[in-house]
């Protein structure tokens, strides 16, 4: 004890320049034993492997360090707050370690009557810098020996996994919305059927003689890497869109799909039933009089805004399953989520509705506009 009693006013004199906030600019931490002699320099410590804590409970531990120096000491700190500036106090909570071939030493050991003691841990703005200081330290195993341990170091924080690059709401959006539209399955002139179709977007590349495949639909939805590939072509110039015709044999459903590209959305037509008797069922009726010209006429024009308020309305309910989607990412409540889960499979339901009022409306205007070329 008389070597700790020794040692107690130059601690305490250091211990007041410890704790001045420019501690965190020097270049090193130094672990200096108290021997009467002036101090004996143990280990020096340039820089740390910190690491930040994630849990946001307050008691969590927040920050922790380890820095080893060349000659076998190794200093660790454990930080229960997110201050940039934390005091140490013996007994904790915030904690420090120093330990080597000469011992072990913490903020954390209260032998009897220890003398006024203390110091702290502060950080520049980006945290890569630390600075540390506290005096007297004990050991652990009950000696007399004390350390210092004042200046700044290094931080060094785990580099980052690099994620793979998601396909992130913007990249979709920058894609140009592609659609199918007019649809039809008339007899062609060697006894077979033939599907035509209009491709739609607002790129004239996204259009134009972009491939147009034809599936034969096995289950229940419309699968193109499941369904059986029948036929292709390519969309030429048509109006305000791009027209393709494919030519093929067999009854069953059929739907046509445009492939996906980085510039291009995908897009499916509806699905369409086609018997044996397409020849003579699936064959427009010429209009016999003027009156059904006229009506065909009307039914033009008024399936057209039809149209154009269901597609709105799908492109509404699309937007709420995105939003209810993102809702479900964010929230860490289970509650929340079975919640969010149950909204979601009703927006669901009523996408699919909508989906289906927009080709329903579809073959009514596909069915009118051929009435009226018949005039």
């Amino acid at each position: 004890m008389l070597r700790i009693l020794l040692s107690t006013t130059a601690a305490l004199a250091l211990t007041a320049g410890l704790l001045v906030p420019a501690s965190s600019s020097q270049a090193s931490v130094l672990l200096s034993l108290n021997d009467g002699e002036g101090g004996t320099e143990l280990a020096t410590f340039r820089t740390a492997k910190c690491r930040k804590g994630k849990s946001k409970r307050r008691n969590a531990l927040k920050f922790t360090a380890t820095a080893r120096s060349g000659n076998g000491y190794r200093l660790s700190v454990d930080l229960f707050s997110s201050a940039r500036e934390v005091n140490f106090a013996y007994g904790g909570p915030n904690q420090f370690t120093a330990e080597g071939p000469a011992g072990e030493w913490s903020n954390l050991n209260v032998p009897p009557n220890a003398p006024p003691g203390g110091g702290g841990v502060e950080f520049n703005r980006k945290r890569t810098r630390m600075g540390l200081a506290f005096a007297p330290a004990f050991s652990s195993i009950g000696s007399d020996s004390t350390v210092n341990v004042t200046g700044g170091l290094t931080c060094k924080y785990p580099k980052k996994k690099k994620r793979r690059a998601r396909r992130s709401a913007a990249s979709a959006a920058a894609r140009a919305k592609t659609r199918i539209t007019d649809t039809s399955v008339n007899p062609n002139d060697d006894g077979g059927n033939r599907i035509s179709g209009v491709v739609v977007s607002g790129r004239e590349k996204c259009h134009n003689n972009r491939k147009v495949v034809l599936f034969r639909k096995k289950g229940r939805k419309r699968n193109p890497s499941r369904d059986r590939k029948v036929g292709s072509d390519r969309a030429t110039p048509n109006g305000d869109g791009s027209q393709y015709r494919i030519d093929f044999e067999g009854s069953g459903k059929y739907y046509t799909y445009v492939k996906q590209t980085k510039a291009c959305g995908r897009a499916y037509s509806g699905v369409v039933s086609v018997t044996e008797a397409a020849s003579a069922q699936d064959a427009p009726t010429p209009p016999s009089t003027i009156e059904e010209c006229e009506q065909a006429k009307q039914d033009i024009e008024s399936l057209r805004p039809a149209l154009a308020e269901a597609r709105a309305q799908v492109s509404a309910k699309e937007s709420r399953v995105k939003k209810v989607k993102r809702a479900i990412r964010r929230t860490s409540s289970k509650r929340k989520k079975r919640q969010l889960r149950r909204k979601l499979a009703g927006a669901r339901r009523s996408l699919g509705r909508a989906k289906a009022d927009v080709e329903e409306t579809e073959a009514k205007l596909t069915a009118a506009r051929e009435r009226m070329g018949q005039c």
